[in-house]
């Protein structure tokens, strides 16, 4: 056996005994973007918003390209840092999911409600303030508000904006009302 076998033999056959998803380019852990996130807003004074998502979702492209609008992005920049997290991919995209993204949703009220799925919490105690699941009333089985389209869902949406950060002005309010009031159709 040559040298060069004896060395490679062993390096394949490590390789060889790796999981899949250990030899791809994987999303990073949930874990780690959260407290990526978590430690920006605690140093810039902001709140963390935490928003689950897939490649799949058009609900979910619909309310990242609101919250990109140019009216829009400032208000977001100003008060909130945004981290989206990759759930319920499909098996040929499964890499492309932040590993512990669907038990964190969980966590958060977000099992069964689909995506988008978002809560803001304290950056400090890293507590959840409000997520983006509307209680029940006598008159509404409540649930995910998702992207915010209908006036229902935007006005719970504005609550919540309101709820973790009540210093955010009528016009900041005002701007995403509207920007949320042109999303139509369904994902």
């Amino acid at each position: 056996m040559s040298l060069t076998h004896r060395l490679l033999t062993p390096l394949l056959l490590l390789a060889a005994a790796l999981p899949l998803s250990a030899r791809t380019e994987d999303a990073p852990a949930a874990s780690l973007v959260v407290a990526d996130a978590f430690a920006k807003a605690k140093m810039e004074k902001k709140v963390a918003m935490v928003a689950f998502h897939a490649s799949w979702c058009g609900w979910c492209h619909k309310m990242d390209s609101v919250m990109k609008r140019p009216e829009i992005k400032p208000i977001f920049d100003k008060y909130f840092v945004v981290t989206w997290l990759t759930v319920m991919e499909g098996p040929d995209k499964k890499n492309l999911e932040n590993a512990g993204g669907d038990e964190l949703m969980k966590a958060n009220g977000g099992e069964g409600q689909g995506i988008p799925y978002f809560y803001f919490a304290n950056p400090s105690s890293q507590k959840t303030i409000v997520t983006s699941k509307r209680p029940a009333t006598a008159t509404d089985k409540g649930g995910n508000v998702g992207c915010p389209a209908e006036p229902f869902e935007i006005a719970y949406f504005l609550d919540m904006v309101k709820k973790a950060v009540p210093r955010i002005s009528p016009a900041e309010l005002k701007t995403l009302e509207a920007g949320f009031k042109t999303v139509k159709g369904g994902g």
